[in-house]
C-alpha cells in the first residue's frame, strides 16, 4: 500500500511537471465565473493526507465588483496582501472568511483586529506579542499562521530552523491561536518547488505532531498550486487563477 502511495504521487507530480510550465489565463467577459467554475472542478476537496482543501482568493488590488463576481460563482475565503486595503473593503464582506496575507507592520495591526479571520504571515515575537496585546485589548482572539522563509532574504518569513521555537513562544501568548504555517514559494523549476514543498510538508508535519490545535498548511499559488496541492498543502491562495492577470497601469 505504501509504494503504491509513492508511485501514484510520483506520476501525478511528474505529469503536472509539464503543465506547470504552460499555465496561462484568458481575458474575456465571463472570467472570473470561468475560472472558478474550472478551480472548483479540478481541484479536489481534500489532499493525500485526508484534510479539507480550502481556495483563498488573493484578492490584492480587485475590485469589490471584482471580488463578488468570484463570491457569487463559489469563492468563499479571501485575502489581501496591504493593510489599509483589507480596511476599506471589510465592510462589503462583514461576516466573511477574510484573511491577510501580506508582510505586516506593527502600526497596520490595529486594522486587522476583530475583523480578520486569520493572519497568515506572522514571523517575528515582537509581531506575535502585538496581535496578542490589541487582541486582549479588543477582547478578541485571533488566529494566526507562522510564516516560513524559502530561502529569500528579501521576502518575509521565518528560516526552518527558527520555525519551530517561534511556534512554541507564540503559542504561549494570551489572545492568540497558532493554526500552522503559511509560506511563499520561489518561481524556480517544478522540481525546486517540489522539493521545498515536500519539505515544508514535513515541517507541518512535525509542528503538528507537538501543538494542539493545528489545522492549516498554506501553500501554493497560483504558479504553483497543483505542485503544493500534491506535496500536502491544504489551503492555496490563488490571484490571477481566479481574476486573471493584474493591469498593473491602473494600478495606483
Amino acid at each position: 500500500m505504501l509504494l503504491f502511495f509513492i508511485f501514484s504521487r510520483a506520476e501525478k507530480l511528474t505529469s503536472l511537471a509539464v503543465r506547470y510550465y504552460t499555465f496561462y489565463m484568458v481575458n474575456d467577459d465571463l472570467l472570473i465565473e470561468n475560472n472558478v467554475k474550472t478551480l472548483l472542478a479540478t481541484i479536489p476537496k481534500v489532499n493525500d493526507y485526508g484534510e479539507k482543501i480550502t481556495i483563498a482568493a488573493a484578492s490584492k488590488t480587485r475590485t469589490i465588483e471584482e471580488m463578488h463576481r468570484a463570491l457569487s460563482s463559489g469563492i468563499t475565503v479571501f485575502g489581501e496582501n496591504k493593510a489599509q486595503e483589507f480596511r476599506d473593503k471589510y465592510p462589503f464582506f462583514k461576516g466573511a472568511d477574510y484573511r491577510f496575507f501580506g508582510r505586516l507592520q506593527s502600526n497596520k495591526i490595529k486594522y486587522l483586529i476583530g475583523k480578520c479571520s486569520l493572519i497568515e504571515s506572522v514571523d517575528s515575537l515582537r509581531l506575535a506579542e502585538e496581535i496578542s496585546k490589541l487582541s486582549k485589548r479588543a477582547g478578541v482572539t485571533t488566529d494566526i499562521l507562522i510564516e516560513v522563509n524559502q530561502g529569500e532574504k528579501e521576502k518575509g518569513g521565518v528560516c526552518f530552523q527558527d520555525v519551530f521555537e517561534l511556534f512554541s513562544k507564540a503559542s504561549s501568548l494570551e489572545n492568540i491561536r497558532v493554526k500552522g504555517l503559511m509560506t511563499v514559494m520561489p518561481e524556480l523549476s517544478f522540481e525546486i518547488i517540489q522539493e521545498k514543498c515536500l519539505q515544508t510538508r514535513n515541517l507541518y508535519d512535525i509542528i503538528k505532531n507537538e501543538f494542539d490545535g493545528v489545522s492549516v498548511l498554506s501553500m501554493g499559488m497560483s504558479h504553483d498550486y497543483e505542485i503544493a496541492l500534491n506535496c500536502g498543502s491544504n489551503c492555496v491562495r490563488l490571484g490571477e487563477a481566479i481574476f486573471g492577470k493584474r493591469d498593473y497601469s491602473k494600478i495606483n
